[in-house]
């Protein structure tokens, strides 16, 4: 990551509470070649919950091409009892 976590960055900028509780487990491979199924199938229980945020919760990407990550990123979340009002990608692919 050359110029830094342009997510990250974004969340400490809007001033509200950030919390980085999701991670990939190191299974998962890169996901820049495969295909929309390649992409589900590679992160099924993949997505990892560090803590469950308390209040309503906006899932943050970088880039949303499938949107396979936000899906198991949801999944992964509601499952833990999260919350989630909103996902907010910076763009599309």
């Amino acid at each position: 990551n050359r110029g830094g976590d342009p997510v990250e960055a974004l969340c400490r900028a809007s001033g509200r509470p950030t919390a980085a509780v999701l991670s990939l487990a190191p299974a998962a491979r890169d996901q820049s070649e495969l295909s929309a199924a390649q992409r589900r199938a590679n992160l099924a229980g993949r997505v990892r919950c560090a803590s469950v945020p308390k209040g309503g919760v906006i899932v943050v990407d970088d880039v949303v091409t499938t949107g396979s990550t936000l899906h198991a990123s949801v999944a992964t979340l509601l499952a833990r009892g999260a919350d989630v009002r909103a996902c907010v990608a910076l763009c599309g692919a």
